[in-house]
């Protein structure tokens, strides 16, 4: 995946024409005492295409700012036993603050004033980016019934996060947690995308299953 391809047109005329000036710099500052490099041919012709990517990288520049990011959307999703009826899934996820205890990513979770509980509840969250760096993010319950919580978000990227609960025949619970993750198209990432998706699933899981499980401490 690659930014829109007119900011990727816009970032190679950027390189390019950085490289031809500085090859040109170079030449010229290799003369020879007789006034030569042996390579006088190329300064002249180096100019005009450091004029030329000059004037592409003005009009590829306005252009790129009329072109908001594009997002595509990657959906996983993976299962996980936990030996604990569904209700008690169901009260954990749905208690505010519990996020922070199975994603290491979520730093901080408060539940917003003035939102019912339920469906339309809204949690302000800081999450840490790919990069590290934190940034605020706002998730909203739009579905919480069956067996099934579904929270997406209202602000930056659009987000989904799914949980469904089945009971098993021993008495506990299958959940299955899904993912709708964007992700910028027209970008190089150094990382394939769905095994980032994939391995916040699995973190996801296996933490709210040694949280329910976790022994309880001695009174």
């Amino acid at each position: 995946m690659f930014p829109h391809p007119i900011r990727l047109l816009n970032r190679a005329s950027n390189v390019l024409g950085l490289a031809a000036f500085t090859l040109a710099a170079c030449l010229a500052l290799t003369r020879t005492p007789s006034g030569s490099t042996g390579f006088d041919w190329l300064i002249s012709p180096l100019i005009v295409v450091v004029v030329v990517l000059g004037i592409f990288v003005g009009a590829t520049a306005q252009a790129a700012a009329k072109h908001p990011p594009v997002y595509r959307t990657l959906r996983s999703s993976s299962s996980i036993g936990i030996d604990e009826a569904p209700d008690v899934v169901w009260n954990f996820l749905m208690a505010p603050g519990t996020s922070t205890l199975i994603n290491p990513r979520v730093l901080q979770e408060n539940r917003l004033e003035g939102t019912p509980r339920g469906v339309g509840e809204q949690v302000a969250m800081i999450v840490e980016g790919p990069d590290g760096a934190p940034y605020a993010h706002v998730s909203e319950i739009i579905e919480a019934a069956n067996g099934r919580i579904r929270a997406r978000g209202v602000s930056g990227p659009p987000t989904s996060e799914t949980w469904e609960l089945q009971t098993t025949p021993a008495g506990g619970t299958l959940a299955t947690l899904e993912l709708e993750a964007p992700f910028l198209r027209y970008r190089a990432h150094l990382r394939s995308p769905r095994k980032v998706v994939d391995e916040q699933i699995a973190q996801g899981l296996s933490a709210l299953k040694r949280v329910l499980e976790a022994p309880a401490p001695p009174s």
